[in-house]
């Protein structure tokens, strides 16, 4: 069983690895917006057929499937936002991804929670599955109303519906003439005419723009900066701990329904740390929200690993419920801090002649980790 929980695990990281490269594809090929399009009709088709699974090997199948389109989600939104968002609000707005994944992490352990006391066997395992479906139908649906990126369409000399959706997103309520918006525009313009004369036509093809990416010094720094932060964010084990914390709790005697709700606890503390930085991250800025974190997050994991060296020679009660005080204890400082926070400097730091193969390379960092893998 536990076997399988693992390879259920990392076949949705796998789809979600695979589902960043596809993106950075097709988010350029197609729009942002095409692209959020795909993903979700990929995950209801992979949600639905899990929940529809007759066995183990379809089940799986559509457990990569689906983690494809979440991967390709994953990527998608920080880069829209950031590319839809005025400065002025760009943090807060682009940080809605960190919280929106909290609110989905609660949301499941709500319905795992509730699910467990199902009387049908069948239903406490497929309504779960099924209910992924839920949110990527709503923002299929709403997508049809959702502007389009301005520098997707400022790339494809779509000039004309770029100014309309920049003078319909970025005006202030004070500039009744559009002055920034349309300023804005003229640069993003400027800026684009730029990058493709010293690129020298290299941004027109798929493989151009990863020649490219790979070609200058600069891009090779935020490489190595963008996959490093987020390999070593998840280096500290944030999904091991989130994924699999819950076999911790039977080792104090807590039943099952409980170890549930002590984990939907677990991520409520997150969402709210996911809705305060949203709301300090611009005036504390990005890299001192992560240095702030190191050292919270350090001293929980210091302590995990001095419980965990006691873990095996005592049946001490008191170790666990240590351990379990360690976890708690982590979540506080990286949802406050770093959850939000990384998807957002993701999606400050690449130019946008590269941004989706930039974020796809960065983000990819997050499920190549080891650490990242089930124990």
């Amino acid at each position: 069983m536990v076997d399988i929980q693992g390879l259920c695990t990392s076949l949705s990281q796998a789809g979600g690895f695979f589902g960043f490269f596809f993106n950075a594809w097709s988010a350029d090929k197609y729009g942002r917006l095409t692209s959020f399009q795909i993903a979700s009709t990929i995950v209801i088709i992979g949600s639905a057929l899990q929940a529809g699974a007759v066995n183990i090997p379809m089940f799986l199948v559509f457990r990569f499937i689906s983690g494809f389109g979440v991967g390709m989600i994953l990527v998608l939104f920080p880069m829209y936002a950031a590319e839809l968002s005025p400065p002025r609000a760009r943090g807060f707005l682009v940080g809605q991804h960190g919280l929106g994944l909290a609110i989905g992490y609660n949301a499941a352990g709500a319905v795992s929670l509730g699910c467990f006391f199902a009387k049908n066997g069948a239903l406490a395992w497929r309504l779960p599955l099924a209910i992924q479906c839920v949110f990527p139908i709503i923002l299929l649906t709403f997508s049809f109303w959702m502007p389009r990126s301005p520098r997707w369409l400022i790339l494809k000399d779509r000039f004309e519906e770029a100014k309309t959706v920049l003078v319909r997103t970025h005006r202030s309520p004070e500039d009744n003439d559009d002055y920034f918006a349309t300023a804005e525009f003229d640069f993003m313009v400027a800026q684009v005419r730029l990058e493709r004369e010293l690129s020298h036509g290299a941004m027109s093809t798929f493989m151009g723009r990863w020649k490219y990416l790979f070609s200058k010094k600069s891009y090779l720094h935020r490489c190595a900066l963008g996959f490093g932060i987020m390999f070593g964010i998840q280096g500290s084990g944030v999904l091991v701990i989130n994924n699999y914390q819950i076999i911790l709790y039977p080792g104090l005697g807590i039943s099952p329904g409980l170890s549930l709700g002590l984990y939907w606890l677990y991520i409520f503390i997150a969402l709210i740390g996911n809705t305060a930085c949203t709301f300090y991250v611009d005036k504390l800025g990005r890299r001192k929200s992560f240095l702030i974190c190191l050292f919270g997050s350090l001293s929980a994991l210091t302590g995990e690993t001095i419980v965990a060296s006691f873990v095996e020679k005592t049946t001490n009660k008191s170790v666990y419920a240590l351990g379990v005080f360690f976890i708690f204890w982590y979540i506080p400082w990286f949802s406050s801090m770093v959850d939000p926070t990384m998807y957002i400097y993701m999606s400050e730091i690449w130019p946008s002649k590269v941004r989706s193969e930039g974020i796809a390379l960065s983000v990819s960092g997050m499920s190549l980790n080891p650490l990242n893998r089930p124990p």
